[in-house]
Order: structure tokens, then C-alpha cells, then sequence
């Protein structure tokens, strides 16, 4: 059987942690007391930089504490089909994420002005790590949604040693330009919100622990999931020849989040929208593990 390696998430941070340890002997506690006060009172770091290395020391500190989500992909296509699909139902999707997504609040310490004082905010996260097949273990990506006493939200990431925070509302506005790193984000903002739609379009994909060679690995955790791939968002080729089906792909289309009065069963669910041709023309088609729950009403 062959082995299969995935990607860790915060790869290079308990790296970092693991070298300080030798140092230093410090619990995790320890080390992200001093290494906030060092984010804080560093006079070389610009605002921007240190409210990022906030952010993800927070990030850190939320799987040292065992309160980060593991999620394990069962394919690594997966990963690239959720990175691309776009959100023009963004604000729905992020709805239902404050609707059903954070379950925990703190106080997080943040640099407020020059000179520098710091002050608190209490802040709710729905934090995430995801393992990616076949890559390498530094390729493991780690999410945070951040949501403010405004209402606001705002997404952290963590890729490798690659780190940045983005708020939600500059996803429109970055699909505009044409830089490089607005395109990069783009696809991590995709990624996140997309995976957070996934698996709660299809639950019956998310199966809890991990499989069975991950637990031989020194960096298993027991907070995770499996997720697997879902037969709605694939079309397979028929081969007439063999008489099976090959080829598969992932169809066309974008998570949506159901919020017409209409919908009385359904409504506030996310479903699957997926295009397809039907004697040359374009017909949307809504995909839920529900489905059959769904009014049937003129127009779907």
C-alpha cells in the first residue's frame, strides 16, 4: 500500500516553536506570551506587519490549545477545485458562517497608534488547518475567520511561512485587479469560504477522525475531520467501450445560500448551483444533499 503524506498546517511555526523549546523550556503558553511581547513592543515592525504577526501567533495559539479544527482532504483535486470556484454569493456564505460558525470569543492584545499602545478587543474566530495529499508538509494551509464587535470579518491565513489577513468586503474589489498577489488572494479567500461551504452543503462527506495511516504520524491530532469528495460537483465520461464511467471532472458552478421567503424547509441552507447544457442551452441547476426537502417552485 502507498504511503500517503499530508501537508501540515502551521508547519514552520511549530518548527519554530520546537527550536525554541531547546532554548528555552517553555510551555506553549510561555512561548506565546513572549513572543506577543515581542510582536508588541519591537519598534522595527510596521503596524501592518505587527497586526499580522498578531493574528497568526493567535492562529498558533488556537491549535496549541487544541481548539483548531484539522481538516484531512481526501484527494488533492479537492483543494484545487474549491480554490477556484468564485463567490458570487459571498455575502450569503458569510452569513451563514456568523450564523453557524464561531462558537468562541477572547481578548486579543492589538497595537493601537503611534507611539505605540496596546489595547484589547474581544474578537470571535472560526479557525480551521487543512491537510492536502501528495504535497509537501509545509504546504499545509491554516484559516481563521476573525468576526468583531462591528460585525465585521476578516480572514488570516497561515501557508507555509506565507501569512497575511485580508477583510472579507476587498474580495469584489481585488477580482478587479490584475496584480499578482490580488489574484493569490483571491484564491485563498476562494478556498476558505468555499471549503467552509462544502462541507456544510455536503455533510454527508465530512466523516469525523482521519484515516487510518494518519494516526501512525507523530503530528495526529484528534480534533479533525475526513472529507471527502461528493458525486454532485463531479460528471464522469462514459467509455462505451468498457462500459464504465471515466474521466471524471468537477462541474461548473458556486456555492448559494438560500434566503427567499419561499423556501420554507430549506431556507438558510447553502446548496450547490452547477450549470450544464441541455439542448445547447445554459440551465442553472441547485444541488443539496437535501434536495428533495426543497418546494418545488416554477423557475428551479
Amino acid at each position: 500500500m502507498k504511503t500517503v503524506i499530508f501537508s501540515k498546517p502551521l508547519s514552520a511555526q511549530w518548527s519554530e516553536y520546537s527550536k525554541n523549546y531547546k532554548k528555552y523550556k517553555e510551555t506553549t503558553l510561555q512561548y506565546f506570551k513572549r513572543k506577543n511581547r515581542n510582536i508588541l513592543t519591537n519598534p522595527l515592525l510596521t503596524p501592518e506587519r505587527r497586526q499580522i504577526d498578531t493574528f497568526c501567533l493567535d492562529l498558533w495559539a488556537a491549535d496549541a490549545n487544541k481548539k483548531l479544527l484539522h481538516l484531512y482532504f481526501v484527494d488533492r483535486s479537492l483543494y484545487e477545485f474549491l480554490e477556484n470556484v468564485k463567490l458570487p454569493d459571498l455575502n450569503g456564505i458569510i452569513e451563514y458562517i456568523k450564523d453557524n460558525g464561531f462558537s468562541s470569543k477572547q481578548k486579543i492584545l492589538l497595537p493601537n497608534g503611534k507611539p505605540l499602545t496596546v489595547s484589547e478587543e474581544e474578537t470571535s474566530y472560526y479557525s480551521f488547518g487543512i491537510h492536502i495529499p501528495n504535497v509537501s508538509k509545509e504546504s499545509g494551509y491554516a484559516f481563521s475567520f476573525m468576526m468583531n464587535k462591528n460585525k465585521e470579518i476578516a480572514l488570516i491565513w497561515v501557508i507555509g511561512r506565507d501569512r497575511g489577513w485580508c477583510p472579507i468586503k476587498k474580495y469584489k474589489d481585488l477580482l478587479k485587479e490584475e496584480s499578482k498577489n490580488s489574484k493569490e488572494i483571491v484564491k485563498i479567500i476562494q478556498f476558505a469560504v468555499n471549503t467552509v461551504a462544502y462541507m456544510n452543503t455536503f455533510p454527508g462527506c465530512v466523516i469525523d477522525g482521519v484515516p487510518e495511516i494518519i494516526k501512525k504520524q507523530p503530528f495526529y491530532n484528534d480534533n479533525s475531520l475526513y472529507v471527502d469528495i461528493s458525486d454532485k460537483i463531479v460528471d464522469y465520461s462514459e467509455n462505451t467501450n468498457i462500459g464504465k464511467k471515466v474521466s471524471p471532472h468537477f462541474r461548473r458552478g458556486y456555492f448559494k445560500r438560500l434566503t427567499a421567503e419561499r423556501y420554507t424547509k430549506m431556507r438558510g441552507k447553502l446548496i450547490f448551483v452547477h450549470e450544464t447544457m441541455v439542448n445547447g442551452k445554459a440551465k442553472t441547476i441547485y444541488t443539496s444533499d437535501e434536495l428533495e426537502k426543497m418546494e418545488q417552485i416554477d423557475g428551479t
